[in-house]
This record gives structure tokens, C-alpha cells and sequence, in this order.
């Protein structure tokens, strides 16, 4: 905390309350800037969420096309056999 000399009488009073406006600006950007980044997290999430389910419907469609993983690269099957038997 600090104390800062802002003047007598009538001067000192406006300038009291320019230093009390600024502070509410400052206020009101940090809100903002707080807001603006819980949105983006959420944003992030979503878009974590569906990149997900995108991975997975892709493998399924590797997989019922007779894809497999072979040390981390896809691969077709050569000998026909399919990894899921309905």
C-alpha cells in the first residue's frame, strides 16, 4: 500500500477523483480480460472435446475397413482378416 500526496481544496479533490476513475477503468479491463479468457478455456475444451471424437470415428472407420496399428502407423491388413468379427 502506498500514500500519495494528490493536492488540497478543490484541486486535490478532482484529482482524487480522476485517480478514483482510473481505477475503475483498470477495474473494469481486468474483469473483461478475466471473462475473455474463461470463454476462451471453455472454447478450448470444446474444441479438445471434438477433436477427440474425431479421432476416435476415424480409427473405427480404419478398423472396419481393415486397418491396423502397426508401431503407431496404419497399415491394411494383408492376410484378409479383419480385427473385429461380427
Amino acid at each position: 500500500m502506498r500514500t500519495e500526496y494528490l493536492g488540497s481544496g478543490e484541486i486535490g479533490w478532482m484529482m482524487m477523483e480522476l485517480e478514483r476513475e482510473g481505477q475503475d477503468e483498470q477495474a473494469a479491463k481486468q474483469k473483461k480480460l478475466h471473462l475473455e479468457r474463461k470463454a476462451d478455456r471453455q472454447l478450448d475444451r470444446q474444441i479438445d472435446e471434438v477433436a477427440r471424437l474425431a479421432r476416435l470415428t476415424m480409427q473405427a472407420a480404419l478398423l472396419a475397413s481393415g486397418y491396423h496399428k502397426h508401431k503407431g502407423q496404419w497399415r491394411k491388413r494383408r492376410d484378409g482378416k479383419s480385427s473385429t468379427s461380427i
